[in-house]
């Protein structure tokens, strides 16, 4: 009969549950590393392996039992009770599909527009309705702008419908924007596109996101949180050097915040 350990470590604030188990005749020795399973070579007694951005090291005693390490100590032992525990309260992760779009710098402007609305937006639609109602649904996120220039030629209707069968969808801002070019009214006429989007499709988007631009001005905090918005990805060109804060954080100003994430590579996994 196999023998199977369970442990449980969190790194950097992300969770990893490995499972070692160890079958009682071939002896042959199998883990599984959230969720993607490898065999290990017979007689191994020492194994490394990572665990997101760590390295960790996978000790076999002589009398086949397991235990994990890394430099911040060792994993945590779990009982079958406790793993399913463990595994009751976990969160779902969701992938997010967000496209960048340069308008100008690979070709010509009128150009890009283009081949974003004939080519890219009908390949979404038809992506989406074949992996709708899967186990891997795709359902794709563009800047505001993309979707009301989509609809106003929709002579088929078919990205309303794509809409509101939840395969096109907006974030809160139309574009990568030089916020620090401007002013009050330009931002609010920049908000207003996603708000009337929300208006006609029902809906109540609260994230945004900036790629490219490095930084942005803290006058855009207040004018998005008084629409609602809750959450800020800033992705910044990997040419750029990240400012020193914290991947997330809270950014505060008068009464007002948002949550940003701030990352480097356009943004990162």
């Amino acid at each position: 009969m196999a023998k199977t350990q369970y442990f449980q470590i969190t790194l950097d604030g992300e969770q990893h549950t490995i499972l070692y188990t160890r079958a009682a005749f071939s002896r042959n020795v199998t883990v599984e590393i959230d969720g993607e399973a490898f065999e290990l070579p017979r007689g191994a007694r020492e194994e490394p392996f990572r665990l997101g951005d760590e390295q960790a090291i996978l000790t076999i005693a002589k009398n086949g039992k397991a235990s994990i390490r890394t430099r911040h100590g060792e994993a945590k032992e779990l009982d079958a009770k406790q793993l399913e525990s463990a595994r009751k309260t976990s969160k779902p992760v969701l992938l997010i599909f967000k496209t960048h779009l340069d308008v100008g710098f690979t070709d010509l402007a009128a150009e890009v527009v283009e081949r974003y609305l004939n080519e890219f937006i009908p390949n979404a639609i038809r992506v989406g309705y074949e992996l709708k109602d899967t186990d891997t649904p795709f359902r794709w996120t563009v800047g505001s702008w993309l979707i009301h220039e989509a609809l106003k030629r929709d002579t088929d209707g078919k990205v309303e419908q794509a809409v509101r069968d939840g395969i096109l969808n907006w974030h809160a801002l139309p574009f990568t924007t030089h916020t620090e070019l401007m002013n009050t009214a330009l931002m609010e006429a920049a908000l207003d596109v996603s708000a009337a989007l929300d208006a006609r499709f029902g809906k109540h988007t609260v994230a945004a996101k900036m790629t490219d631009v490095p930084g942005h001005t803290v006058g855009m905090v207040p004018l998005m949180a008084a629409r609602g918005i809750k959450l800020l990805h800033i992705g910044v060109n990997p040419a750029t050097p990240l400012p020193p804060v914290p991947s997330v954080f809270k950014w505060k100003r008068e009464n007002a915040e948002l949550t940003v994430i701030y990352q480097g590579n356009y943004g990162e996994a």
